[in-house]
């Protein structure tokens, strides 16, 4: 008897639940606006920002927009146990230009006269490329080797990110392999 009662009142539930339900309203979709331009490269920051629409290249904007412009950086060193060596808070200008829609050229970081080549992405983050060994090898070697003030045997490796939110910030974390360790170079840097 106990059972019975149990389906039936189970029955009754779904039924209940069934005539609850009620077909999907779809005069909502009407309101979409099909004229509306939207991004649709997928190498752009805002790739199908607005879809559904009309595809349009003029609204699109590209990683290297990004990152384009001098900032005043203010980078802090670190040893390879993360202790700061205060005696390296250095007062930086960086130049990071377009080389093309997702590659920068970074100017400054060790010397007037040095580049580094970082790749962007779509995500508001660029890394710095790995480069080959020799002109005819097509083994890379991971990070970039200073060739500039710093000192030849270095190498450097890491990436730049900034805030969606905030356009005027950039953060800098760069590993930095010396003949004499690993120092770690966390950065904060303000659009000028």
């Amino acid at each position: 008897m106990r059972r019975i009662i149990i389906v039936v009142a189970g029955l009754i539930g779904i039924t209940l639940y069934m005539l609850s339900c009620k077909k999907a309203d779809t005069a909502a979709n009407k309101d979409i606006d099909l004229s509306r331009p939207y991004c649709n490269d997928p190498q752009a920051v805002n790739y199908n920002w607005g879809f559904p629409g009309t595809p349009d290249s003029n609204v699109c904007f590209f990683p290297f927009s990004v990152f384009e412009g001098d900032y005043t950086l203010i980078d802090s060193v670190f040893d390879a146990n993360y202790n700061l060596d205060s005696a390296q808070t250095i007062l930086r200008t960086l130049h990071i230009y377009k080389i093309d829609r997702t590659h920068l050229a970074i100017i400054g970081f060790c010397g007037a006269n040095d580049t580094l080549k970082a790749t962007a992405t779509r995500f508001y983050s660029a890394y710095l490329d790995s480069t080959p060994i020799s002109t005819t090898d097509t083994v890379k070697l991971k990070g970039q080797v200073l060739t500039w003030t710093c000192n030849y045997n270095d190498t450097i490796t890491g990436g730049l990110t900034r805030p969606s939110s905030d356009s005027t910030h950039l953060h800098i974390n760069f590993t930095l392999a010396t003949d004499t360790g690993i120092f770690y170079h966390i950065s904060t840097g303000t659009k000028n």
